[in-house]
């Protein structure tokens, strides 16, 4: 059976055209790189009740759900309050969680905005994943069927924790198959559709796929 990974990407940013998603990129390259298969992603406005169907149905088709956006200290962000009601669990302060926005500002001598702690609040089954590179905690749910790792949009800081705790995870406890390989080819001067009649479709080797890209 194969394990199959969604992303979801959340904010209004995305939908509206000021911001790219470079994220479901980012993830899918990795996740290539190691073996393992993204099956489909999605994009969903900062709305709780779109973030939560998002998840609901996310995780019915897969296997892994990564979610990215939606953690930090301001009214939009609406992701870990979407994760509970999906899940059918309530929000309470995670003292782990808490802790590690506390270190973040202490370690850089720098003072705590009260509205900084709202960051911690998680739904009560929540297993903290450390930022390395900002305030707010990421978090994973396990949940029947299917795991969740939920991740802050900022790019450079998505990438450092999927690299250094999400990655980890999956191969620790879903191991995965060969990494995929792949090779690029540059053509000029020939149309697509004379290209696509020189490639011997039936007689690649199994698993092989062909992409063109302009």
């Amino acid at each position: 059976m194969p394990f199959d990974i969604a992303v979801l990407t959340t904010g209004d940013e995305l939908l509206n055209g000021d911001l790219a998603d470079t994220n479901t990129g980012t993830i899918a390259a990795a996740l290539s790189r190691h073996g393992y298969r993204l099956r489909c992603s999605l994009s969903v406005p900062d709305q709780e009740k779109e973030i939560e169907a998002a998840l609901r149905y996310l995780s019915q088709h897969v296997q892994a759900v990564i979610i990215t956006g939606g953690l930090g200290s301001t009214g939009d962000d609406l992701t870990a309050r979407a994760a509970a009601r999906a899940t059918g669990q309530s929000l309470a302060i995670n003292e782990e969680a808490l802790a590690m926005v506390h270190r973040w500002f202490s370690d850089r001598n720098r003072q705590m905005d009260p509205s900084n702690e709202r960051q911690a609040l998680l739904p009560i089954r929540a297993i903290p994943l450390p930022n390395p590179l900002g305030t707010a905690p990421g978090f994973r749910l396990q949940e029947p069927g299917c795991e969740l790792f939920f991740l802050p949009g900022v790019p450079s800081e998505m990438k450092a924790m999927f690299e250094q705790a999400v990655l980890p995870i999956l191969q620790q406890c879903h191991p995965a198959g060969a990494p995929l390989k792949q090779r690029t080819f540059k053509l000029f001067g020939l149309p697509e559709p004379k290209v696509d009649r020189l490639i011997p479709y039936n007689r690649l080797p199994q698993g092989v796929k062909v992409a063109f890209a302009l």
